[in-house]
């Protein structure tokens, strides 16, 4: 295994980029596959066979969690439409849309009584991603602690209004939340994605799974399960789906491991 240390600095400047052009790339059109393959790539891969659900019993093992730690709302069409409604002036402001507040309280917040809230609060997963990237009601506290933070996270997420939008175009009866206990130690400086790229000329599928990495007792749990192909909306972390293509989608005789840190030097 070749071991990689990709410069802090750079891998900061290119996040500033909208898409990323240099690392965790994503999306990548079919003019963009190698013409020799790109076949092979004409339709980008489904979700599915990685969904949340399907691999949940695993990773509640990894974490010897009982499914009883699991706590699933389901959404109606009708609720998930309020809340992406809700979203259109929330990403931007970052707040609750005052404008849909009325609404929420009468129509999700009650959805969301049967929560139980533990001290260390919850962390909240739709089938295919979390939103992340959505306002939290503390500013750095990640964890949800009442419904008013589960309806600011979603209604601030782009990620979860994508993801909504995807599963009412599909015509599905539910728009599930699934809800773990949170774990402070888990995040980006503790997790590592792992590529398997698909055999050559296979007709599956490769995979990316996401595995998070506890010092403390030197254990390993698995986070969850992402599709392996560049049309995806799998980044490609600190490799470039393109540009990298031979080592991503390679034979596996020569792995690498890339990671990079912040120094103590580095602000």
């Amino acid at each position: 295994m070749h071991l990689t240390h990709t410069n802090y600095k750079e891998v900061e400047s290119d996040c500033q980029n909208v898409p990323a052009t240099r690392f965790n790339t994503c999306f990548h059109t079919i003019e963009e596959i190698p013409a020799q393959i790109r076949a092979e790539h004409l339709k980008c891969p489904s979700e599915e066979p990685c969904s949340f659900r399907r691999w949940l019993p695993l990773i509640l093992e990894a974490r010897n969690l009982d499914l009883n730690a699991v706590q699933i709302v389901k959404f109606t069409p009708a609720q998930a439409k309020l809340i992406i409604a809700a979203s259109a002036t929330s990403i931007i402001t970052g707040e609750h849309n005052r404008a849909y507040e009325e609404d929420i309280n009468e129509e999700i917040i009650p959805h969301l009584s049967s929560l139980k809230f533990p001290a260390e609060g919850l962390f909240m997963r739709l089938d295919h991603g979390s939103p992340k990237d959505g306002r939290q009601t503390v500013p750095g506290r990640l964890s949800l602690h009442s419904p008013n933070d589960i309806i600011l996270r979603l209604t601030t997420s782009q990620r979860a209004q994508n993801e909504m939008r995807k599963i009412l175009e599909e015509g599905s009866p539910t728009i599930d939340l699934n809800f773990l206990p949170f774990n402070k130690r888990m995040g980006s400086k503790r997790e590592y994605r792992v590529y398997c790229a698909p055999a050559a000329g296979a007709i599956t599928a490769g995979l990316s799974f996401d595995v998070f990495y506890d010092e403390t007792d030197e254990s390993s749990q698995l986070v969850e399960l992402n599709v392996f192909d560049a049309r995806s909306g799998c980044g490609s972390c600190l490799f470039h789906w393109i540009n990298d293509w031979e080592k991503l989608y390679g034979d596996g005789e020569r792995v690498e491991f890339r990671v990079t840190r912040q120094t103590d030097g580095e602000t």
